[in-house]
């Protein structure tokens, strides 16, 4: 909670939650117009070290949830002659979403590799045939397997099915149900965001190397936003290169800035490791994703 109390104070720009009080009790005034979602989860992300983390945090302050169930399929739907793993059926519900979000049906990646020992894959994900996102860019568990990792939520809701492997993780319900909790909720949060979404992936056909990138406006952005245009600085950096989709840069750029422009909401391109491996990049993507982020929260004047 003192993580929390921290983020907040930092959002309405104060260094510490000690200062935050002190100001109140000697009768300082805040409103939430003083208060910045970009300052809460910064903050949030320093002290965590988990920025996915601190963006589904940070959906309560829109009194977003998101509620997670988690149950052991019965012992004769469990197919051990089979398999080396304990199934289950999970549900996912998100509460407090504008309408037109609950209907827009937001796209997620499925987390994959994680449960087991080290960091490994000991627990696997898959989405109801009907939760399944279709579309021309689709990503697989293991790269090129046939089972899709891209999903999507129906009017605010996801189902599938959880299996855990009996080797590494024997059938320890409470730790599943809880590594699964905690993925679930980083993969889905940015993907329901109501101002700014951004997603970095790789697609199938894509090399070690490239990645695709794609931002869109939440409700809120939108509306503040409303038709105008809305242009943006791309990150960068001598090991970063940006493509993006024909119609998102921006014409009257300067000297060696390229800006991206937002088309219909949206954003597209693809990115590549320059020079180097995705491992030896000193720009790792999820500190790129987050300058992404930044920088179109200070095109909108939300920094």
């Amino acid at each position: 909670m003192s993580h929390i109390q921290e983020a907040l104070a930092a959002g309405f720009g104060v260094a510490k939650d000690a200062s935050l009080v002190a100001a109140l009790d000697a009768g300082k005034s805040f409103c939430s117009d003083d208060f910045s979602r970009s300052r809460f989860i910064t903050r949030l992300t320093e002290l965590t070290r988990d920025r996915f983390m601190a963006e589904a945090a940070s959906l309560v302050l829109d009194s977003i949830t998101l509620n997670i169930e988690v149950e052991r399929y019965a012992d004769a739907r469990q197919r051990h002659d089979r398999y080396d793993d304990v199934a289950y059926h999970v549900r996912v519900r998100v509460d407090g979403l504008p309408t037109a979000a609950r209907t827009e049906n937001p796209v997620f990646v499925l987390p994959d590799a994680f449960g087991g020992p080290s960091g490994g894959r000991g627990i696997r994900l898959a989405s109801s045939h009907e939760y399944h996102a279709g579309g021309e860019i689709q990503m697989s568990v293991f790269g090129n397997g046939r089972e899709l990792r891209r999903a999507h939520l129906i009017n605010g809701e996801w189902r599938g099915a959880m299996y855990v492997d009996l080797t590494t993780s024997g059938a320890d319900d409470n730790r599943a149900i809880g590594s699964v909790k905690a993925a679930l909720a980083r993969a889905i949060a940015p993907a329901i965001d109501p101002r700014v979404r951004c997603s970095i992936f790789r697609p199938k056909q894509y090399s070690d190397r490239a990645s695709r990138v794609r931002l869109s406006l939440g409700p809120v952005a939108r509306a503040k936003l409303s038709n105008s245009t809305l242009v943006f600085d791309l990150p960068q950096h001598a090991q970063r290169l940006f493509v993006a989709e024909k119609g998102f840069l921006f014409d009257i750029n300067p000297p060696k800035v390229l800006r991206g422009k937002f088309v219909d909401g949206e954003w597209m391109g693809d990115l590549y490791s320059n020079g180097v491996s995705e491992a030896e990049n000193k720009l790792p993507l999820d500190e790129l994703r987050a300058i992404l982020i930044r920088n179109v929260n200070t095109a909108l004047g939300d920094a």
